[in-house]
């Protein structure tokens, strides 16, 4: 980061702020980014999760009733 000089007039100060502004907002969105993508990992876990048990319970149901079972 960049420390100020001594003599600063308004415009230079206009100038610092805004790039600062900048350059939050582009960090803000990249932080929202990265937890988008988390948060989406985590439901793909849940999701595979729950489709994992199902399938098992299916596999027991047929397992119990062979008759109904196309195999």
């Amino acid at each position: 980061m960049e420390y100020l000089p001594v003599t600063v007039d308004k415009s230079h100060l206009i100038t610092i702020g805004e790039r600062l502004y900048s350059e939050s907002i582009e960090l803000i969105r990249e932080v929202d980014d990265v937890l988008k993508r988390l948060a989406g990992r985590k439901e793909k876990r849940k999701a595979g999760k729950a489709l994992k048990e199902a399938l098992q319970r299916i596999h027991r149901a047929l397992a119990l009733n062979p008759d109904l079972s196309p195999l």
